[in-house]
């Protein structure tokens, strides 16, 4: 069986920097250095995450909810089998 070849940042940036200075198209590139497409593009992007830190965070898409002036007369209860118990207010 064949053993994968390790790739490192500092091995793979190098070849990254050298990309974009090349003027190649990606395909190309990787078929002349041989390097798997897909491989390329995972440190195409760490490299991209590396240049651009605030890029790789990403700011959460839920939003707090408050209920305000809930009178809790009728209640749907949803009863887990853990025991977990989830009452909303209808």
């Amino acid at each position: 069986m064949a053993r994968k070849k390790m790739r490192t940042a500092s091995k793979m940036f190098p070849l990254i920097a050298k990309f974009k200075s090349s003027g190649m198209s990606q395909k190309p590139f990787c078929k002349e250095n041989g390097i798997s497409y897909s491989v390329f593009q995972y440190w195409l992007t760490k490299y991209h995450n590396t240049k651009n830190p605030k890029a790789v965070p990403k700011e959460s898409t839920f939003k707090e909810l408050k209920v305000t002036a809930a009178q809790p007369e009728r209640m749907i209860i949803i009863k887990y089998e853990s025991g977990t118990e989830v009452h909303i207010p209808v």
